[in-house]
């Protein structure tokens, strides 16, 4: 038994110092990529990869493990080695192929081997040094990969049947718990494409790529475009007329249903708010023209959660107090009704996730966004995203770090504090806070809450109802940390904008601006979305507001609607409506007014997908 595990762990070692070889290579292949890093860097990178390396291989070694089994119950003779000879024959020209493409078509495409870039070399559409240099790197790199591989196999002897068998289970046993669990390690390091989201370096992060991995996932993870492909092969119709009912168009006939829902909203938290302020002064929001600035996207909060009252108090009092030094936003939606991490997207970078088809599941398209985070790392802004909870999940690290955030900090990292597992707002808060206070640099902060699970445990006992429980822990650790920070020096030029997202079918989220870098006070009427956060920050810090195409100035005249999408189709919330437009269905539009805000949503979320396809 000792010689099949001592096989099975020279094949496992073989292949992965194959895989680390390959990249080792497309390092050296764009070093010019690299400047400004250090060997260490690379070392580190090196690292990151190889969870995603390891759990290949796992993968792979399910042949030989099985093989090896077979052996110690029938025996084998010659045919054993020809048959994993050629098996790792196979493997390392799939895997050689892959890497020689990869390499060929890096620059090519702008980001790491994956379908679509493959599509180019199997319509010829690259220019032909570039299939020279596939052919070449291919034959190369199969030649080396194969003959050391048939040095590995080239000492592997027949094998004996195990007499009693029962000496066999145990190490097979030990050598499969091996493989499933390194299988199982790895993959927890790969959120989208084979790759580790660990820096805020874009080629430390495209050099720890897998890209069989990277091929394979490509294939098998597809965004759901198909709503949107329906819409962008019509030409976009005439703009209806609104005294006439505008008539079915070819999409709309038989594939679109508006369901038309009385928009409810609740009374205000601080009645004695002053109500739209008209005059000039508040379209400038700000006292500070380049304040530190915080943004906490209160996840699963709704505004019925900011509304709700129990035993005569706002659950939420905190909150429903601090709106009134600052600027609350009455009619705000959420861009998405059930997608996660949706307004993360939307508040950074202004994109709305399509139907179906979320922006962070394709990380290079994420690196190409206009986002906040670009524009204020050339002022010298510190940029950093927080959240108690997993952001692997979703992609979103890759999106963070994609969009340039300096740093990202979840759970996994958070492990280093010897913090365990996911973490609540009264852990994460207070290190957010301290890192605020201590920063000498211009700082732009995200935080997520982490605690609006109904179904977790948190460490407190206000309410008996789980939802108001949990909407009041989350709102008095906000109340902590604003107290703190008052009494910091860091407060009379700090812009705190707290926004809700959707839970289901609740769309209204509250909005807030506060903070010493506010100037005034009021509530604001108009409607507005998630989408529209970063071309009003752009405005009021002297930013490029029309980087950001798919939202509108909250503090502008302009009139307006909220767009949003859920799973099937996408919507509107005009005047005192909630508009559904749902793809497949027949459908209905009560009249001419319904029919022109379907006719802006329809070419608002066309323009987002024309966008996004051609980025």
């Amino acid at each position: 038994m000792g010689r099949r595990v001592g096989v099975l762990i020279m094949l496992g070692v073989a292949l992965l110092l194959m895989m680390t070889a390959f990249r080792v290579l497309f390092m050296f292949f764009y070093v010019s990529h690299a400047e400004g890093l250090s060997v260490a860097d690379g070392l580190f990178t090196l690292v990151n990869g190889g969870a995603i390396d390891l759990s290949a291989v796992m993968l792979l070694m399910t042949v030989p493990w099985l093989m090896v089994t077979l052996s110690t119950v029938c025996g084998t003779g010659v045919w054993w080695r020809r048959v994993l000879r050629a098996y790792l024959l196979i493997v390392t020209g799939a895997m050689s192929a892959v890497f020689a493409a990869d390499v060929a078509l890096y620059e090519v495409v702008g980001h790491r081997l994956d379908v679509a870039a493959l599509m180019l070399l199997a319509e010829a559409a690259v220019p032909p040094s570039v299939m020279l240099r596939y052919v070449g790197l291919w034959v190369a790199a199969w030649m080396v990969s194969g003959y050391v591989m048939w040095l590995v196999v080239r000492g592997v002897r027949r094998f004996g049947e195990v007499i009693p068998r029962r000496r066999a289970v145990l190490p097979m046993a030990l050598m499969l718990g091996v493989i499933v669990f390194g299988a199982g390690w790895g993959s927890g390091h790969i959120p989208r494409y084979g790759a580790a989201y660990f820096s805020s370096h874009p080629f430390m992060n495209a050099a720890a790529v897998n890209p069989t991995m990277s091929l394979v996932e490509s294939a098998l993870v597809r965004p759901d475009y198909s709503p949107m492909e329906a819409l962008a092969q019509r030409q976009m119709p005439e703009p209806p007329k609104p005294q006439r009912v505008q008539p079915a168009d070819s999409l709309a006939s038989d594939s679109v249903l508006v369901e038309v829902a009385e928009q409810m909203v609740d009374s205000l938290a601080v009645d004695s708010l002053p109500r739209e302020v008209n005059e000039p002064q508040w379209r400038r929001m700000l006292s500070v023209e380049h304040p530190n600035v915080l943004m906490i996207v209160m996840d699963g909060i709704t505004r019925s959660d900011f509304d709700r009252v129990e035993d005569g108090r706002y659950v939420m009092s905190h909150l429903n107090t601090l709106c009134s030094e600052g600027y609350l936003f009455e009619n705000f939606y959420a861009v998405s009704e059930g997608e996660d991490n949706a307004a993360l997207v939307a508040v950074t970078s202004g994109y709305m996730t399509l139907p179906g088809a979320a922006n962070q599941d394709i990380p290079f398209k994420c690196e190409r966004m206009t986002t906040l985070t670009a524009q204020l790392d050339s002022m010298g802004y510190r940029t950093e995203a927080w959240c108690g909870g997993d952001l692997l999940h979703n992609n979103m690290r890759a999106y963070l770090y994609g969009t340039g955030f300096d740093n990202v900090v979840d759970s996994h990292k958070l492990l280093v504090y010897g913090v365990m597992g996911g973490m609540d707002d009264a852990v994460v808060l207070p290190m957010l806070t301290e890192r605020l206070m201590e920063s000498e640099e211009p700082f732009f902060g995200v935080y997520v809450t982490n605690s609006m699970d109904v179904d977790r445990r948190l460490p407190y006992t206000k309410y008996d109802n789980r939802r108001s429980n949990a909407a009041a822990f989350v709102d008095e650790q906000i109340g902590v940390m604003v107290r703190r920070l008052k009494y910091s020096g860091k407060w009379n030029d700090l812009l705190i904008v707290i926004v809700g997202d959707a839970d289901g079918e609740v769309l209204g989220v509250p909005m807030m601006m506060v903070g010493g870098a506010v100037d005034g006070f009021g509530v604001i009427e108009r409607i507005g979305s998630q989408a529209d956060l970063p071309r009003t920050l752009a405005a009021q810090m002297g930013l490029s507001a029309e980087a950001f195409p798919y939202g509108e100035d909250l503090a502008s005249d302009a009139e307006r609607e909220a767009y949003f999408t859920f799973k099937g189709g996408y919507g509107a919330v005009s005047g005192g409506d909630v508009l559904r437009f749902r793809v497949g269905q027949p459908y209905y539009v009560p009249d001419s007014v319904a029919s022109a805000v379907r006719f802006r949503t329809e070419e608002y979320m066309w323009g987002v997908y024309k966008e996004l396809q051609e980025r």
